[in-house]
């Protein structure tokens, strides 16, 4: 079990390295969305508009943290 953390906090490590503003960004978003789930935040919908709903969530936080990527990332 300690392996499996271990490997998984390396990974972190290595995305936080390479590239901390989506990692900090992309990882809000599951954070978030955990908080809400457990909460009970989240309403029961069809699945049908809970796709549409996870895809519009997905593209808003996709161009919010690419945007303030292209302003902030070390390579520009």
């Amino acid at each position: 079990m300690f392996d499996k953390i271990g490997s998984v906090l390396d990974t972190v490590r290595g995305l936080l390295q390479g590239e901390p503003l989506r990692a900090i960004g992309y990882g809000a978003g599951v954070i978030v969305w955990i908080v809400a789930a457990v909460s009970g935040r989240i309403p029961d919908v069809p699945i049908e508009q809970a796709v549409v709903q996870a895809g519009a969530a997905a593209a808003v936080l996709a161009s919010i943290i690419e945007t303030a990527r292209r302003y902030v990332s070390p390579a520009n």
